[in-house]
């Protein structure tokens, strides 16, 4: 980790961070080298269906790790809804309680509200926050976080020009997520699980066809949006020789011993870079990592490699052989590796998959296992029909080798004080941490025997399953005295069970009643608007024509011409990497960073993509310089009239919402000869189901394939404050656009 002291950086080794689903995990990542573990309750957690852990469970991890000297960051980096405020700083206040040592957190009215009401607990930033440039790491450190986690899509050179008086965490390993900081809005708006929620469904791991205006664009794999896993092993020097404060690993939903494994591979090759040893892995370490879980592994955006592998959605395991032959009752195999009973293997092309339940031999025997350049058979019970590749997908006896593992020992150091007349006693210290146990019976001289230093000893080190180790034994006694040996046993024994339940804290019930808003600007009441987000010259003529109160635009050029003309908005890029240098105009921005960098001098509309979805939220950007707040387009009609009235707010209710940014363009990756993608339209089509994609500055942007409606509910809307209604076009004709202009106006007109 790095340690900042008055903007000087103290560099130390960065921490490794590990993922942690269960208890299994957890004793997987501790024994196996991590510095910190993250995991999450049963809420609030981006993963919502890992196993995660109870309250209960949480104090006991909690207290479980810091025995071994290891951090423990619990995420609480969902999209926070006005209702769920007064439960969600409870759970704050349980956590603090219960010594949490830092909250990956991603709502900024959460932080803001954490910051200032929880001022001990450590804030870092959830990549989540969508954290890619120097301004928006300069926002978050501006709320008070001390940590960020970089968006994935955070190149190696872009992370050594960032700032360094705050802690930076990136991702070395693992799966990927395909949109900007997985600030996705697929899942949320195709089945109403949302990723901003946890609830994601993994809409990029569906099979789609590319469509090319009505045309359909043969395609190496079924697909497009799947992406390989992280796997930096090979670029661990270059990372660490950028400093980072923290390396994290992904996989709360993976297995025990994919967590103890990579973490292991991790903590050997961060320690071998600082002791000056190779940085290699054998090649059995990079089977080992194949057969536990890969989809192709990439070096990703860190070093600009390519991410997508449009052949797999799943775990591509490692080749073990090809089918050469099937029929209805078995599957010919010959092997180019290993087999054994209770393999999980698939095939491929087909995608089909089985556990190996019974081998048999080229006599049709039953075998328990097969070695490499054999010939197999096993049960056609997927009634393949194809001549496939065979992928190992589980490994058995890979799982039962890396489930077992050496408990870490810690050092411990012991003192014992023996004087005649006294009390026996004890010290245990660890650390910064000391306990003194003293016995009750007063030390006598010896009648026969005398207690030497060596027979205490060896009782005095006697440590047995506790977690530690002696380090320094020091004996202080008198000569010509007795000590029973029982009762040294029974001290040591009481000393022991003291210094571990010193990290055993008790949690009593603290329930804060109230929290307050930050003061919040008084505006004027203002006039019901109609907002258009337009794509062209012509849509914005109609705009002008038919009156509407402000347009929105990201070309740079209609901008420059019409903003004389008309109540014009420039809508910033989502990933910007530099800045427009502009004073005094009207800026729509979509991410914080942008945020950060205009607000002081310009005119401020924030955008859906900024998950406004709270009071404290809202008023944070208002006190910040936001003119004017879209909110979420995940919330419901009531959680949006829970929003403050006094707050200019807007809402989409009507268009075709942005589901997520790719920073890989989709249509240079999969077509040849690829010149403009300004000549055709381009769709993804899922069960006819057509979602446009538009390229902008080599990034992909992929929208829902139908419009969001919401013009029924402007009447319910309008009693509670909203003024302000926004539609975003995407390619409607004159007639369209004036059409659903009219209807929301006469919605509004009637009622006034």
């Amino acid at each position: 980790m790095i340690k900042y002291k008055q903007e000087e950086a103290i560099l130390l080794k960065p921490e490794l961070l590990s993922p942690v689903g269960n208890f299994d995990m957890l004793y997987q990542a501790i024994h196996n080298g991590a510095d910190a573990i993250y995991l999450a309750g049963h809420d609030y957690g981006a993963r919502k269906y890992a196993q995660n852990f109870s309250k209960e469970e949480l104090q006991q991890a909690i207290s479980y790790a810091h025995l071994y000297d290891v951090k423990v960051y619990v995420t609480v980096n969902t999209m926070i809804y006005e209702e769920e405020v007064p439960n969600f700083l409870d759970y704050i206040s349980f956590l603090e309680d219960i010594q949490v040592d830092a909250l990956i957190i991603s709502d900024i009215g959460m932080i803001n509200l954490v910051h200032n009401n929880f001022p001990n607990i450590e804030l870092h930033a959830s990549t989540q926050c969508h954290i890619y440039n120097e301004e928006s790491v300069l926002f978050y450190k501006n709320l008070g976080v001390t940590r960020v986690v970089l968006a994935r899509e955070t190149s190696l050179a872009t992370l050594k020009k960032l700032p360094n008086n705050i802690e930076k965490e990136i991702f070395i390993h693992g799966a990927l997520c395909l949109c900007y900081s997985g600030c996705c809005l697929f899942s949320s708006m195709t089945t109403n699980r949302s990723g901003n929620r946890g609830s994601c469904t993994a809409p990029c791991r569906k099979p789609y066809s590319l469509i090319e205006d009505d045309k359909k664009i043969k395609l190496k794999g079924k697909y497009p949006l799947s992406t390989k896993d992280l796997n930096t092993t090979s670029k661990i020097k270059e990372i660490l020789d950028t400093h980072p404060a923290c390396l994290k690993i992904e996989g709360r939903m993976k297995s025990p011993e994919y967590v103890g494994y990579v973490t292991k591979i991790y903590r050997k090759l961060i320690d071998n870079y600082y002791e000056g040893k190779s940085l290699i892995l054998s090649p059995e370490e990079e089977k080992n990592l194949k057969e536990l879980y890969n989809r192709g592994f990439t070096t990703g955006h860190l070093f600009n490699d390519k991410i997508l592998n449009p052949l797999l959605q799943s775990n591509n395991g490692i080749s073990i052989g090809k089918v050469i032959e099937t029929n209805s009752k078995y599957i010919k195999i010959k092997l180019s590796d290993n087999i054994n009973q209770e393999d999980g293997i698939k095939f491929f092309p087909s995608d089909k998959g089985l556990i190996v339940n019974k081998i048999y031999n080229d006599k049709y025997k039953l075998i328990n296992s097969s070695p490499e350049n054999t010939i197999i058979y096993i049960d056609n019970k997927v009634n393949l029909k194809t001549n496939d590749t065979v992928l190992k997908t589980i490994s058995k006896k890979l799982n039962e080798s890396l489930g077992k593992y050496n408990p870490k020992k810690l050092p411990l150091d012991i003192t014992l004080i023996a004087k005649l007349n006294n009390p026996l006693s004890i010290i245990l210290k660890r650390n910064n941490i000391k306990v003194t146990v003293t016995g009750n019976e007063k030390i006598e001289l010896a009648q026969k025997y005398e207690t030497t230093e060596e027979d205490i000893y060896k009782h005095l080190v006697k440590l047995g399953n506790t977690p530690y180790l002696p380090r320094e034994t020091i004996v202080i006694k008198d000569d010509n005295i007795f000590i029973p040996m029982s009762s040294l046993n029974n001290l040591r024994r009481e000393a022991l069970t003291k210094l571990i339940n010193t990290y055993h804290q008790t949690h009593k019930d603290k329930i804060i009643k109230t929290y307050h808003l930050p003061s919040e600007t008084t505006k004027p009441p203002i006039s019901p608007t109609i907002n258009v987000l337009i794509r062209n010259e012509e849509q914005l003529l109609i705009c002008i024509n038919e009156k509407v109160e402000t347009i929105y635009t990201e070309d740079y050029t209609l901008y420059e011409k019409y903003k004389n003309k008309a109540n014009i908005y420039y809508k910033v890029p989502r990933i910007s990497t530099t800045y427009k240098e502009l004073k005094n105009e009207n800026i729509l921005v979509s991410d914080y960073g942008t945020f950060n960098y205009y607000k002081k001098n310009n005119k401020i509309v924030t955008d859906y993509t900024m998950n406004v979805a709270n009071n404290y939220s809202a008023i944070l950007l208002d006190n910040e310089g936001a003119n004017k707040i879209t909110l979420s387009v995940e919330m419901s009609v009531n959680q949006i009239t829970q929003i403050k009235k006094s707050i200019n707010t807007e809402v989409l209710i009507y268009g075709t919402p942005e589901l997520m940014v790719i920073k890989t363009c989709l249509l240079n990756e999969y077509l040849n000869n690829h010149t403009s993608c300004k000549e055709h339209k381009y769709y993804l089509n899922e069960q006819d189901k057509y979602y446009p994609i538009i390229t902008k500055n080599c990034h992909t942007y992929i929208y829902h394939h139908k419009e969001i409606n919401n013009i029924n509910n402007i009447s319910n809307l309008l009693k509670y404050g909203i003024k302000n209604y926004r539609i975003d076009l995407l390619n409607e004709n004159e007639s369209q656009v004036k059409n659903i202009i009219n209807k929301i106006r006469k919605e509004l007109k009637e009622n006034e």
